[in-house]
This record gives C-alpha cells, structure tokens and sequence, in this order.
C-alpha cells in the first residue's frame, strides 16, 4: 500500500533524532510542494521549527525552550540543499578558530552558490558568490586559517596568535 506524502514525511521526522535539520530536498521523489506544506503544517503544530525558507529543525529540548542549532548547521544546510560550499569569513572564522573574542552580530559566508541575504532567527547571514579558486583547499579548516587571517591583516598578528 502506498503511503501518502504526509504520512511519509511525517515518520521521516518522528524517527529522526532531536536536532535534525530538514531540507525539503531532503524528500526525493515527493512532490517538493506537497513537502513544503507538509513541513509548514508540522511546523505549525510546533514539532518542528522553521529556520530559513525550506530549512526546518526538529529542535532539541531543554528545561529553558528549545536549542536551536547554530548559524553554521543551518548554512552547512542550506549548502547541502543547494549542492554549494560555503566558507566562513572575516569576524565569523576568526571567532570559529578562536583567534577573535569577537562575536559576529551579522555572519558573511563565501559560497560557491547564489549570492543572497537572509535572516536565520535574529541573526543576518549573507552568502558572497566566489569563484572557484576559494574553494580549492581540501577540507574546511585551511581556508577559514586564510580568511581569518585576511580579517585580522598581517599587522595585526600577535606571537601568540600563530602558536595557537
């Protein structure tokens, strides 16, 4: 008997695991419309949240509310979705890797996809298109290094910042 796309993408997040995120892309071979209203419905009913157009989470709970992911889960998403990479840069990268107390209000990110702004919960993030040359280092810490060294400038650099 076959199962109705509801039905689908509602076991689909009933056996996933507390802070999951879901794309409707996620959902090949379904009607990508049908699972949009689907994901809006259950969003609705509170079982999961919505976090950017088409990107929802099934939020982890704590005694204070849920615990939503982090800016990076959701643009690492919303990559996955887009079959982007992604690159965080200036303020944000120097402050994954520890080199900046500072704590981006905004997150830019480099991306090999489209070029856009938006919002993810209170915080702005906006994707920079870059060409190709970006993203030729394998792995995902050297070019953050790069970029969060073109942020901090070479005058900036202290001793203790390249031990680090």
């Amino acid at each position: 008997m076959k199962r109705s796309v509801a039905e689908v993408v509602r076991a689909k997040i009933l056996a996933s695991k507390r802070g999951s995120i879901f794309a409707i892309s996620d959902f090949a071979g379904l009607n990508q419309e049908n699972v949009g209203h689907v994901l809006a419905a259950i969003a609705r009913q509170g079982k999961i949240i919505r976090l950017a157009q088409g990107i929802y989470v099934k939020p982890k709970m704590t005694r204070l509310g849920p615990l939503m992911p982090s800016v990076d889960e959701v643009v690492a998403a919303i990559a996955k979705r887009d079959c982007a990479s992604v690159i965080p840069t200036g303020a944000t990268a120097a402050n994954n890797l520890g080199l900046s107390t500072q704590v981006p209000r905004g997150h830019v990110y480099l991306t090999s996809g489209t070029a856009r702004t938006m919002k993810v919960g209170k915080t702005t993030v906006k994707l920079m298109r870059r060409s190709p040359k970006n993203f030729v280092y394998q792995g995902n810490l050297i070019p953050q290094i790069i970029q969060a060294l073109k942020w901090i400038g070479e005058d900036n650099l202290e001793e203790r910042d390249l031990r680090e």
